[in-house]
């Protein structure tokens, strides 16, 4: 347990507290650009995350919720601030409904503020709960500085912002997508629990041990595909931060926390291929000798881009190749085919880069012929790995509105979503049981090579210097490190998933 600065907060952030025992490795990004941004304008900030480098499931795993809920409310307490901010994604929106009630219950001087994803797309849900008081929406560093200035006076002057006035839910006009990314602060990594982050994982390079964080090059999407909510997030323009500064972020982290890798967030890395050029020229420069993984689509990669990420470190690419049938990829507006899937992933192939296919089984009028023609794909392109979900309508995505109409999904079908199984509404012409036969079979078409890279992987060199390191840190700390790569190993493929 980190111990907690001595201060009276202006402001306290956190990571819903069920992030801290499930497997993701990924830090609350989002909240560490928050929090620099709101400490480079002279406000005193402190994230409370209580993410340590094991992750549970079952009743293990409630108890351990419990007990860091009960954690999260003392240490609030002790920092008194004038605003506590939990981020929320539509699947923890009761959790952090249940947090906040608690917060106000205890300390109801305290102004509770939500954002994240379910934030910037229903803010009602959150404000209608009774125990929300802000909901900041979309990118909210300067929404959340504004409001904390505020205090309290002249909030519909605050773009981004949603509010109650009485019994009445107010929300301002978004707030413009900040245009020059490179002007803003680097986030605050260490204002997270990066020791448990940066643990060896194979959840940041997929299949890969590697001791890293996530970044982002770039905010924003300009796809239509009727799955995803993204645009309406952080917007359909694309704007990028400068390849230098990122690249000096990251050598700060190798000096400091000495990582061996990263995964790069953007929701499509290779929109702009000058963009990855500088980029890779620029780790290569500095010979900072990284592993690395990032996303993009199947239709924006050549071989220029593939050569000299390769040199400068990629071993993963993650696809969204979704299905192999044409017809379908043209029901979820993708704007890729299936003769696109198999070239991008013939070229890395022909590199030796990993790649990951994301797929969706039960999408809207999809037949047992159309999942054939996704398999026979999968095949053809022989992924190192595949993520295989049952397609599900998310809030504010065009598939939720063909779904639900106006009315959205229900709040309470929000806590049960699933994507591996227990499909909220069935879109396809396959029974549920033949869908998750189906994602099952194809999970098995790669299980042999995922495990095969997995055990690999933990007798790399990047690997290895993380042991090393971990040593360095203490005998705790190099268990932790060897019983998480374990568990790793056994509860990914030792099972199904």
């Amino acid at each position: 347990m980190r111990k907690l600065p001595a201060i009276k907060a202006d402001v306290v952030l956190a990571p819903p507290v069920s992030r801290s025992v499930t497997q993701s490795m990924f830090m609350p990004l989002g909240i560490c650009y928050l929090t620099s941004y709101l400490k480079s304008r002279g406000l005193k900030v402190v994230i409370l995350d209580y993410k340590d480098s094991m992750y549970e499931v079952g009743e293990v795993a409630k108890r351990k919720i419990r007990e860091r809920t009960n954690y999260l409310l003392r240490d609030v307490g002790r920092l008194n601030p004038d605003y506590f901010g939990l981020s929320c994604n539509s699947r923890e929106f009761n959790e952090v409904v249940n947090i906040c009630k608690a917060i106000k219950l205890r300390y109801p001087h305290i102004k509770t503020v939500v954002g994240g994803a379910h934030a910037s797309i229903r803010p009602h849900d959150l404000l209608n709960s009774g125990f929300v008081d802000y909901a900041v929406m979309g990118e909210g560093e300067i929404t959340l500085y504004e409001l904390v200035m505020s205090k309290g006076r002249g909030l519909d002057k605050i773009d981004g912002l949603g509010w109650k006035e009485g019994n009445k839910n107010i929300i301002n006009k978004p707030r413009a997508l900040i245009d020059d990314l490179s002007t803003m602060p680097d986030p605050d990594y260490d204002a997270a629990a990066i020791d448990a982050y940066t643990q060896p994982t194979t959840m940041l390079v997929r299949d890969c041990f590697v001791s890293g964080v996530p970044i982002f090059t770039s905010r924003g999407c300009p796809f239509s595909c009727i799955y995803c909510a993204s645009k309406y997030i952080l917007g359909r323009k694309i704007r990028y931060i400068n390849p230098v500064k990122v690249v000096n972020q990251i050598e700060r982290l190798v000096k400091k926390h000495n990582i061996n890798g990263f995964y790069i967030m953007d929701d499509t890395f290779t929109l702009k291929k000058e963009h990855v050029m500088r980029f890779c020229q620029e780790i290569i420069d500095r010979k900072l000798n990284l592993v690395w993984g990032a996303e993009t689509r199947v239709s924006l990669i050549d071989e220029d881009m593939i050569k000299i990420m390769k040199k400068a470190g990629c071993a993963q690419m993650d696809f969204g190749v979704e299905s192999g049938s044409d017809r379908i990829l043209k029901v979820l507006k993708k704007g890729t085919t299936s003769e696109e899937v198999i070239k991008a992933f013939d070229l890395c192939r022909k590199y030796k880069i990993r790649t990951l296919a994301m797929l969706l089984v039960g999408s809207p009028t999809e037949t047992k012929e159309d999942v054939e023609e996704t398999i026979k794909v999968v095949r053809r392109i022989k992924p190192s790995s595949v993520d295989v979900n049952i397609t599900t309508p998310l809030p504010s995505t065009e598939l939720e509105h063909m779904v639900f109409g106006d009315r959205g999904i229900p709040l309470e079908a929000l806590a049960n979503l699933n994507f591996k199984a227990n499909a909220i509404y069935n879109l396809s012409e396959l029974t549920l049981e033949e869908l998750g036969q189906y994602r099952q079979k194809i999970v098995g078409m790669t299980r042999g090579r995922a495990r095969f890279l997995i055990f690999t992987s933990m007798f790399s060199i990047p690997y290895i210097r993380s042991i090393l390191r971990m040593y360095i840190r203490g005998p705790y700390k190099l268990r932790q490190t060897i019983v998480n790569a374990y568990l790793t190993v056994y509860k990914r493929l030792g099972r199904p998933n």
